[in-house]
């Protein structure tokens, strides 16, 4: 699975401190994620699209590799 919260957040101009400002989830956090240092939760994935206003889906993609 490929992540693309960074891409997303900076799309829509926030930083990280802002993001998480405005969804309540730590920096260190959304960090992880966009790292691909911890693999994020459904509820968080979805609190982190609504502030970004984006569908949850278009903060990740599924390849049938990652089905197997």
């Amino acid at each position: 699975m490929k992540i693309y919260l960074e891409k997303v957040r900076i799309e829509k101009r926030l930083t990280l401190s802002e993001l998480s400002r405005q969804s309540g989830v730590a920096v260190s956090h959304i960090y992880n994620i966009e790292k691909s240092i911890k693999a994020p939760t459904i509820p968080i994935m979805c609190k982190l699209a609504k502030t970004l206003k984006v569908p949850c889906s278009d903060l990740f993609t599924c390849d049938e590799k990652d089905l197997k």
